[in-house]
């Protein structure tokens, strides 16, 4: 039953603690969305559910719902945070500082559903490494950390890009024990949730990026 399912999934908090989202992506048939094939339930972030999708060769895709949002300002942030991680994707810099757009932004039948991909990055939280390795910490470690995410923010500066919901949280690190120099094309570092951020200095992407980028089926 759809509509009861869409009542259900108003209430965020519930998310993740029951079975409604598992039987609203059945009802969708969105268990298999290209050949990415669905896995488990992550945390979510703003209101969104997010969930883990794997191919049978192993790749695998963070895929984020925005289900029957009650308020135009969730939509508008969940479409908004799509068009960040869009825009990063094809950025012109050496590295990419934020997983890569590997699914575009669909509505599902002109429902009140919608989703985008992301790449999965493999690696740990700064919040998980700090619980796993409490600091203090020497000070080469702190300084070698500090570059390495100020290389990261500096691209998503660079692309007019404000994160604004920063924290241990939502920097991954890619390579724990790689030692970071200024000169380094990969610093091993990716942040993600983007559904805070505000643009600064013009528009966020260009018709270069936007041809093909949202599906509405």
């Amino acid at each position: 039953d759809i509509p009861k399912l869409y009542e259900t999934l108003h209430n965020k908090r519930e998310l993740n603690k029951n079975s409604d989202c598992l039987s609203l992506l059945k009802t969708m048939n969105l268990l298999k969305i290209n050949q990415f094939k669905f896995k488990n339930f992550l945390n979510g972030g703003q209101g969104a559910i997010t969930a883990l999708y794997i191919d049978d060769n192993g790749i695998k895709c963070v895929i984020k719902f925005l289900i029957a949002p009650r308020y135009d300002e969730e939509y508008q942030n969940f479409v908004s945070e799509y068009g960040a991680l869009l825009n990063l994707t094809h950025n012109k810099f050496k590295y990419n500082a934020s997983p890569k757009v590997i699914i575009n932004f669909t509505q599902l039948k002109k429902m009140p559903i919608y989703y985008f991909g992301v790449e999965f990055i493999e690696g740990i939280t700064l919040k998980d490494l700090i619980v796993k390795k409490p600091i203090p910490w020497n000070w080469e470690e702190v300084i070698s950390l500090m570059q390495r995410i100020s290389l990261a923010l500096y691209e998503i500066n660079m692309n007019r890009i404000i994160h604004r919901d920063l924290h241990p949280g939502n920097i991954i690190i890619t390579r724990e024990n790689h030692k970071c120099r200024i000169d380094e094309e990969e610093p091993g570092i990716r942040i993600i949730d983007f559904g805070n951020k505000v643009n600064w200095g013009g528009e966020l992407f260009g018709d270069e990026h936007t041809g093909n980028a949202f599906r509405f089926e």
